[in-house]
């Protein structure tokens, strides 16, 4: 049968999800769990492949096995054999076609900024840190620029292939502010490599002032691959959550009690 996982990981250790020789990857610590658990070497398919040191709330992965257990009895089991930073929320059983990256529909990045002159040493590792001003209402503006159906090639890093389409679409951007947490919010069908930490510098440009909304304009719509190359520290991106035509998972992704905790201590 199929499974799919639904997946919370801290990136901060791992060089990425993908799975890469020699060093630790969100994939590897899963497909080792599920080695240990059923004794069946296997090759798991995620959603999306997170940068090094970007952290998920919401990873979806999927992999074929013959042990027939329960979806609850299975994601207990799985979590007793994963590190303390990957955690199985769900496990749900899907048709033998399901794949978690063709099939879904949108996929939610979030970008955290601290925007405070002094450090946070509890919250340093998990967001971006800048010191200036903001201005909120000018990125708000920028980020509606990069909604609809567009070419993304001026935000995205190198390509697996040449001839891999850069056209997305964007089906929401929002900008947030809460006390000194400013969060960017990206929805969309697919995401080019980098894409959401060049768009997140770009809208820190304009927020500051570096970069001009006209001059914004023109650079979003140059067509460029890789006319924006800031790319914005992968410690703050979350994946947080990714959509299906059909639901596939009973729980929804909680993250009040975390967000509430991050408000709350960066106003103290």
């Amino acid at each position: 049968m199929r499974l799919a996982l639904l997946v919370e990981y801290n990136g901060s250790k791992y060089h990425g999800f993908q799975y890469q020789k020699n060093v630790a990857s969100v994939q590897g610590a899963i497909e080792e769990a599920v080695l240990n658990l059923t004794g069946e070497p296997t090759r798991i398919k995620g959603a999306g492949r997170t940068d090094a040191g970007a952290h998920a709330m919401g990873q979806v992965v999927a992999f074929d096995t013959n042990v027939a257990y329960n979806p609850r009895e299975f994601t207990r089991a799985m979590n007793s054999y994963l590190p303390q930073d990957v955690v199985i929320k769900e496990t749900a059983k899907t048709n033998a076609f399901f794949d978690p990256r063709r099939d879904a529909v949108k996929r939610w990045y979030k970008f955290k900024i601290l925007n405070n002159p002094i450090r946070s040493p509890l919250f340093g590792d998990y967001t971006y840190n800048f010191k200036g001003d903001l201005d909120i209402e000018s990125m708000r503006i920028a980020g509606n620029m990069l909604e609809g159906t567009r070419d993304f090639a001026p935000f995205s890093g190198a390509l697996s292939k040449e001839s891999m389409s850069t056209i997305r679409h964007m089906f929401e951007v929002t900008v947030n502010k809460n006390s000194d947490l400013i969060e960017f919010d990206f929805v969309a069908n697919a995401f080019l490599p980098q894409q959401v930490r060049r768009m997140a510098g770009t809208l820190v440009d304009v927020g500051s002032g570096k970069l001009m909304l006209e001059e914004f304009y023109k650079l979003a719509n140059s067509n460029t691959l890789g006319a924006y190359n800031k790319v914005l520290d992968a410690k703050a991106l979350y994946l947080m959550n990714i959509e299906y035509a059909v639901p596939i998972f009973e729980i929804q992704n909680d993250f009040g009690v975390w967000e509430k905790a991050l408000i709350e201590a960066n106003t103290i």
